[in-house]
């Protein structure tokens, strides 16, 4: 059974308790490395500062500079210094662009990339969308400029521009969001029902949800404290509404134990998914809606009601506000019908009865 720290500890072996969560801090080549582990326990921060420290080891292997490395040395490189960090998903749709798309040339030379990137890009638009196109292209340039960075070539690669036409998405307004929840209420269990409310009162995402935590919650302070480790490696306080407050409530309060478990632990995405969904076919949607998009309402509801958009931005999160804005604020033709209505009110008078300046 893990080890499980109750008080504040002072530094040891590159780690410190705070707030019931493993904090490290080490120097690492003169620089001083800092941040969240995220655990709670001992025995997994360790290995989390293990799994860190062999990871910045294997950056700092001097590869030399050599005409004959290839694409497929180019990619052996990438998993083996990026793998370790990235998500178990994001590792398996490297392998699958590597066999599908880029295998036919995985024993070219680095120096020739430029030829195959001339001759993948058609071959990508005969079978793909330009969203999965930009994507392939993504992640073959990581591997080539870590390569690159690596001292494995230093030929200055071009990739393609592929624009991705952005549709309106689904969100919901004010009213529309009341009446969601009424059909989540109807559908789903006590714990979905708290889940699904803090995607829109709290701004959390779905991976947060499933990690709602009784030790993150102040219930004087009527704050959620939030462990963006993989984000950023900062931990952030959100502001509790009464009305998730009063959710919260519903549940008894367990120290050291998740809000909303599951059989096996937390909930995964499955469980809140078929609710949302089902809530949006029993409410007539024409689109259904997603956990994105719930938080995608929220940041709408704000702006439209003129919350600032660095203040938006720091409830969703977001490190540039440009994401906010693009991926989360849907404007309609009210949205510009009411702004433009602002020049019709200028001295009282409507745009149709101002005077003409020849």
């Amino acid at each position: 059974m893990p080890i499980q720290a109750k008080k504040d500890s002072g530094l040891k072996d590159g780690l410190r308790l705070r707030r019931g969560i493993y904090h490290f801090r080490f120097m690492y080549h003169g620089k001083l490395k800092t941040g969240s582990t995220g655990c709670r326990d001992l025995r997994s921060a360790k290995a989390y500062l293990l799994k860190l420290r062999s990871a910045l080891a294997l950056e700092s292997i001097d590869v030399r500079t050599t005409s004959k490395a290839t694409f497929q040395e180019a990619f052996d490189l990438y998993l083996k210094v990026q793998a370790p960090r990235l998500a178990a998903r994001t590792v398996r749709l490297f392998r699958s662009n590597h066999q599908h798309h880029w295998s036919h040339f995985q024993d070219a030379p680095l120096k020739d990339m430029q030829m195959h990137l001339d001759e993948l890009f058609p071959r990508l638009v005969a079978k793909m969308k330009p969203g999965s196109q930009r994507l392939v292209f993504a992640r073959l340039r990581s591997v080539l400029e870590l390569a690159r960075k690596r001292g494995l070539h230093n030929t200055p690669l071009e990739y393609p521009t592929i624009d991705v036409p952005r549709d309106p998405k689904q969100v919901l307004s004010e009213e529309q969001v009341e009446v969601f929840f009424t059909h989540v209420d109807r559908i789903g269990s006590l714990h979905a029902q708290i889940m699904i409310r803090s995607l829109f009162y709290l701004g959390l995402r779905v991976s947060e949800a499933q990690r709602l935590h009784w030790d993150d919650y102040d219930e004087d302070e009527m704050t959620y404290r939030i462990d963006e480790r993989q984000k950023n490696g900062k931990i952030l306080y959100l502001p509790v509404l009464p009305e998730m407050a009063e959710w919260f409530a519903k549940q008894p309060r367990k120290k050291g134990e998740l809000m909303c478990p599951g059989r096996w632990g937390r909930h995964n995405t499955r469980y809140t998914d078929l609710v949302v969904k089902a809530a949006s076919k029993s409410m007539g949607l024409e689109v259904p809606m997603t956990h994105h998009r719930l938080r995608a309402s929220l940041s709408t509801s704000l702006l439209r009601r003129g919350v600032p958009l660095a203040v938006v931005q720091r409830i969703l999160r977001h490190a540039d506000p440009a994401t906010t804005t693009k991926y989360y604020w849907e404007e309609g033709l009210q949205d510009m019908r009411e702004g433009l209505m602002v020049l019709s009110k200028v001295n009282g008078l409507p745009l149709d009865e101002g005077r003409h300046v020849s």
